[in-house]
């Protein structure tokens, strides 16, 4: 088996070896020039091998040990060559020779890796039915352990992930129920300011209008209890009738004017009244508890603002008591029971 002096050389020759500049060696600055991606994997398996050379030295022949620290030597001696060339000329000119002399010692040492495997197996006790048995239901376990580790920490990270796309889903959903229900109140709040505007210009210009036939009716009533009339009969008929027909139709445009401006005061009144409910709605919805709640006063209040109402421009059909309709009524109805009454 190898001495204690083959094991302390093994050793010594994996630390000189992992002491080697990489970037000496490899040269990532000169780009495609550089082996950083060619000696990656080859220096992955001559490090897995220094390892488990060290490790399993003492189950090794003397002489297979020997021959096995000769080819890691030549391997260092190349590589401790290589990082030491420092014009980057010198070192491109070599590079491509030195990973086929890498390959060629790799491969020596492969032939010659044979007893490092069987001291592996034999200290792991894998040729030992019952040490197969032992290492089968070891690694099952280990696998069991892992799989139960890895379930849990995906159940723990899948719950905690839930959780957070819920939060921010609900923030998100929040920020903008709040951004589109400040932006519907600011430009409700604008369109009902530019209406109030008209509202009361249309007021200030009626009331205006209004006064003039209010005045002329007033005036020619003055004028005409001033004013002594005819004493014929057929004159005085005459007069007066131009005179009612005057009265009237200062009456009727003076009652028209009212009404436009009662209908003006009206839509005002009315007009005021949306600007505060859209004043009063994201105060409302932001009283709400649960997105359904926001949702239904939302709505009631959007309702409540975009409903138009009665204007009063606009005749509406009122269920009044006409005396005139009555009677007629009543006597169709007495038509039509003494038509089904004959024989």
């Amino acid at each position: 088996m190898a001495s204690n002096q083959d094991v302390k050389q093994l050793t010594s020759l994996a630390n000189e070896i992992h002491s080697i500049d990489m970037n000496a060696l490899t040269r990532p600055a000169l780009g495609i020039e550089s082996l950083q991606d060619e000696l990656q994997p080859r220096l992955k398996e001559l490090d897995q091998k220094l390892s488990l050379a060290v490790q399993y030295a003492p189950e090794v022949p003397s002489s297979q040990i020997q021959s096995i620290i000769a080819d890691f030597e030549t391997i260092r001696n190349g590589m401790t060559e290589l990082a030491n060339m420092g014009d980057s000329a010198t070192y491109i000119q070599h590079s491509k020779q030195f990973l086929q002399y890498f390959d060629n010692y790799m491969e020596q040492l492969r032939a010659n890796w044979g007893p490092v495997v069987i001291a592996a197996i034999l200290s792991k006790g894998l040729l030992d039915e019952d040490g197969i048995k032992t290492a089968h239901d070891k690694a099952i376990e280990e696998l069991k352990a892992q799989a139960s580790r890895t379930l849990s920490e995906i159940e723990g990270k899948s719950k905690e992930s839930i959780a957070k796309a819920r939060e921010l889903a609900e923030q998100i959903e929040n920020r903008a129920r709040q951004t589109a229900t400040g932006i519907s109140v600011e430009e409700a709040q604008s369109q009902f300011r530019d209406a109030q505007k008209q509202f009361d210009t249309s007021v200030r210009n009626w009331s205006l209008i209004s006064m003039i036939p209010i005045a002329l009716f007033a005036i020619f009533a003055v004028y005409l209890w001033n004013q002594q009339g005819p004493s014929a009969i057929g004159s005085a008929i005459y007069y007066t009738s131009i005179r009612f027909a005057v009265l009237g139709s200062l009456g009727a445009l003076s009652a028209f004017c009212l009404r436009i401006l009662k209908a003006h005061i009206h839509m005002r009144q009315q007009n005021l009244h949306r600007q505060r409910v859209a004043n009063s709605i994201e105060a409302f919805v932001q009283s709400a508890v649960t997105p359904e709640q926001r949702d239904l006063i939302l709505s009631y209040l959007v309702h409540s603002v975009i409903l138009f109402g009665k204007s009063g421009l606009v005749q509406e059909k009122e269920e009044s008591v006409n005396p005139s309709h009555l009677a007629v009524d009543s006597i169709n109805r007495t038509i039509k029971y003494s038509e089904s009454d004959r024989p």
